[in-house]
């Protein structure tokens, strides 16, 4: 048993009085409690300040004018005393041995920043029964010294929702506050900042249940709903690679980037590939282009590793229940020609080379895209663009 852990909890809640009692309860019912809970009411309108008044001097309660989350955190944040920093959300819960699974590994190894693992997903009906109950699954992924490959995957897609990480309070201090025009986005922001700066490691019991609602969501000022949440949540994630991609040097795309020394041609391909993938995968085509093009240059021949042939499935891969970089790329009709003429050699050259495998990859994925009949009247579309992919070199117009 690890000793008493200094760690502060951070919730920011807004109209979450039918809910905030059992997240509450869950992180003050730790085996391992907290000895500092923050609570930010973000300016709730329904009976929140009354459910929060019963918990008394067990919890510190911080009120503002609605400003969202990211607003709520950076208004705790600089109040938090312990070493260790956990934000969680007013609509979850905590499984009782969370906190007794994180610290002792933070104890343990002084190098790393924070720690991070994984829960069980429960949908919640508008009658607030919970009905589905699975576990959200991790990555597999190489984690340790210089084959270390967390904050590239973390680029694809945010595996580190905020309750699952425990992270040390001067980390925070050090990357700085939560983006504030982020509605969304800002936990994974946070993370990718966290990542991109700190070691971390896993810790492989589940922590925590997250609550998915149908119900509306947003500031008081501007609420909606679940299909409105997603195309926000892509927009907000779509600000992220627009801030960070610009930025983001080739060694910090592969495993162990920050500890190689000068990187090889195959290095550099696998680097291009995946800040392609950090930028398509939103849709964002144009950040993506230049990195695909330049992958294809560097060893043309040499065909795809596995990796990178899982990097660029996970480029086109399904993104917030929609096919964001298949449908912009069919909507870009001059992008997608551009992505035709990758690799391409010549009308009479018929060597292997590594732009016709990746043409030959995607093509796959736009020919079972097409074949769901996707919305928009692109299905058609995106079944011709399929065997244009797949055309020999010469052949395409």
């Amino acid at each position: 048993m690890a000793s008493a852990p200094d760690v502060t909890v951070l919730v920011a809640t807004f109209n979450r009085a039918h809910c905030i009692a059992q997240a509450l309860d869950s992180i003050l019912g730790q085996t391992l409690p907290p000895r500092q809970v923050i609570v930010v009411d973000d300016g709730s309108t329904d009976s929140t300040a009354e459910v929060l008044a019963r918990y008394g001097d067990r919890i510190e309660v911080l009120r503002q004018r609605n400003g969202g989350k990211s607003n709520a955190l950076n208004h705790a944040m600089p109040r938090a005393t312990g070493d260790y920093v956990w934000i969680f959300d007013d609509d979850d819960f905590a499984l009782p041995h969370a906190l007794e699974r994180h610290v002792p590994v933070l104890q343990a190894h002084p190098e790393i920043g924070f720690t991070y693992g994984t829960g069980y997903v429960v949908d919640a009906g508008e009658d607030g029964v919970h009905r589905r109950h699975r576990l959200k699954p991790l990555p597999e992924f190489a984690r340790d010294g210089e084959r270390d490959e967390t904050f590239p995957r973390l680029l694809e897609f945010n595996f580190m929702p905020q309750q699952a990480v425990l992270a040390r309070r001067s980390c925070y201090r050090e990357v700085g506050p939560f983006d504030e025009r982020l509605l969304f986005s800002q936990d994974y922001d946070m993370m990718l900042r966290l990542t991109r700066r700190f070691a971390c490691r896993r810790v492989e019991e589940p922590t925590f249940i997250y609550v998915q609602h149908h119900g509306l969501r947003g500031a008081a000022a501007d609420r909606f709903g679940r299909t409105e949440r997603e195309v926000r949540w892509l927009q907000d994630d779509r600000t992220v690679v627009g801030k960070l991609y610009p930025d983001l040097a080739l060694r910090e795309c592969l495993p162990g980037g920050q500890l190689r020394g000068e990187l090889s041609a195959a290095d550099i391909r696998r680097a291009r590939l995946q800040r392609m993938c950090f930028a398509v995968r939103r849709g964002l085509w144009a950040f993506g282009w230049d990195d695909l093009r330049l992958a294809c240059e560097v060893l043309p021949d040499k065909s795809l590793s596995i990796d990178e042939r899982r990097i660029c499935a996970a480029a086109l891969d399904v993104y917030l229940r929609r096919y964001v970089a298949m449908d912009s790329l069919v909507a870009d009709r001059e992008m997608a020609r551009r992505v035709e003429r990758v690799g391409r050699r010549g009308p009479h050259s018929r060597r292997p080379s590594v732009g016709r495998e990746i043409r030959r990859e995607w093509a796959g994925m736009f020919r079972r895209y097409g074949m769901k009949g996707r919305p928009y009247g692109r299905a058609a579309s995106a079944l011709r663009y399929a065997a244009r992919l797949v055309t020999e070199e010469g052949q395409v117009t």
